[in-house]
């Protein structure tokens, strides 16, 4: 890289993306000024006279400020990864991307792409077939992440450590959909990668390479495929029924012990390659597969470790795939090809909390966002809402509709205070039940004294003719 490096107030950064000012060659250095509080630009010259590109934006301690003041007054250069990458001094220094080698990634081992590919099937439901899944789903898997930081930065566990750090604060946010696997269970397989790589199973024939391999990852899911003779038999029928009964003990134990989902899912995910002698068989996994959807990244490590000799088309192509996308090309001073980079995501993660703060950035694909972990290392999150997969869900949405269930405007004592009343307004406004009754008895005993005098008249005359006189 051919870079000139300029030190800036954070008021001159707007004007220098927008090409309002030309910086003076006067103040350039050959190499950035991290001791400096405030903006350190790296500038390339594409040459042919033209001018210098603003091509990397190194921020300090301030950069909470900067990146505040910047959104406030000069929304237009916001965020700052439309022009340039952003990267802060700490991971310029540790990185040591100041030389950083111009070079393509060198070979891929065979487990990183398999277990790319098995994620990818894993977080999906997996029933479309491996052919049928499309590569672009790679870029978002955490396993291709961490991939891609060992091969760009060989050697540097921090690079790596950092990058896991980095994917465990993003999954939690809630803005993000959640996934089926999560970061926690990747820990735990790409620890285990460091240690099978040199398992050497040259010698060993596809049973025993498998149950060798699973031996170091598991011994009790290990001794379950060693004990089932059908498994490593030369009749597909028997291969089937050996696979059949591996799901059956697992099933009659997933519910009882927790502790056997994880050696379960490896035995299940060994026994499916054993059933297809490769890769061919697996859809065997997939009624499983969405009780247990860690056990297909399981399979695409054995896989993985077993290498291409025993994969089929399908599985061959779409590794190669992954593969293909791994080893891009990478420079610190080329443009970013992701949506934020990380100082700007964290800062904008830490000072605000709605969806909107994220959905409104500008983005390749509007349900997705691609955040820059380390420089030259993608991944690409879901935003939860309407339009997300259906095996994404929208846990903060899920959690404001339960509070404004547990918080309703009318309470439940409201409400039934309120159809005491009515009902006591009912009573009142009802017309009485003996008024009818009482007209009737009235009518009735008129009807009575009438008929009790006439017979008086009949019987005394002289009676009468007194009272008429």
């Amino acid at each position: 890289m051919s870079l000139i490096w300029y030190s800036l107030a954070q008021q001159e950064l707007p004007q220098v993306l927008l090409g309002e000012i030309t910086l003076s060659s006067d103040d350039a250095k050959s190499e950035p000024d991290l001791n400096c509080s405030d903006t350190v630009l790296g500038m390339s010259d594409p040459g042919d006279g033209a001018s210098p590109v603003v091509a990397i934006v190194l921020v300090g301690l301030t950069r909470k400020a900067l990146f505040s003041w910047i959104s406030a007054y000069a929304e237009e250069v916001f965020p700052l990864t439309q022009f340039s990458r952003v990267c802060s001094f700490e991971d310029w220094f540790e990185l040591d991307l100041r030389s950083h080698k111009e070079s393509i990634v060198g070979p891929v081992n065979p487990i990183w792409p398999s277990l790319v590919l098995g994620e990818m099937l894993g977080q999906v439901d997996a029933g479309a077939g491996v052919a049928a899944t499309p590569l672009v789903r790679a870029s978002a898997c955490f396993s291709f992440t961490v991939a891609r930081s060992t091969l760009l930065y060989p050697g540097n566990k921090s690079a790596e450590a950092k990058c896991i750090e980095r994917l465990e604060v993003v999954e939690r946010d809630l803005r993000f959909g959640h996934r089926q696997i999560t970061v926690a269970f990747f820990k735990k397989v790409w620890s285990i990668i460091h240690c099978i790589q040199t398992v050497s199973l040259k010698t060993l024939n596809f049973p025993d390479a498998i149950i060798q391999v699973v031996t170091v990852i598991d011994s009790r899911a290990a001794g379950l495929l060693a004990a089932n003779y059908a498994l490593q038999s030369d009749s597909a029928e028997s291969r089937i029924i050996g696979f059949d009964s591996i799901v059956n003990t697992f099933l009659s134990q997933r519910s009882s012990d927790e502790v056997w989902r994880d050696s379960g899912a490896i035995a299940l995910a060994a026994a499916s390659l054993l059933a297809g002698r490769g890769t061919g068989h697996i859809q065997l996994l997939a009624p499983t597969a969405k009780l247990v959807p860690e056990t297909l990244p399981w399979f695409g490590l054995l896989a993985g470790v077993l290498g291409p000799r025993n994969w089929d088309k399908a599985w061959m192509q779409q590794a190669k795939g992954v593969e293909r996308a791994l080893r891009q090309f990478f420079r610190p001073d080329e443009p970013v090809t992701a949506d934020l980079c990380w100082p700007e995501y964290e800062w904008l993660s830490q000072t605000y909390n709605s969806l909107e703060a994220i959905s409104n950035i500008p983005k390749g694909s509007p349900r997705n966002l691609a955040i820059e972990l380390l420089p030259g290392v993608n991944c690409q999150f879901r935003l939860a809402g309407p339009g997300a997969n259906v095996s994404v869900k929208d846990e903060r949405n899920i959690a404001e509709t339960e509070h404004r269930q547990r918080t309703s405007v009318i309470s439940e004592s409201n409400i039934a205070q309120a159809v005491n009343l009515i009902e006591q307004a009912r009573r009142l406004l009802q017309p009485q039940e003996t008024a009818e009754p009482v007209h009737g008895n009235l009518f009735e005993n008129c009807a009575s004294a009438t008929q009790v005098r006439r017979p008086r008249r009949k019987s005394g005359g002289k009676q009468d003719k007194t009272s008429s006189t």
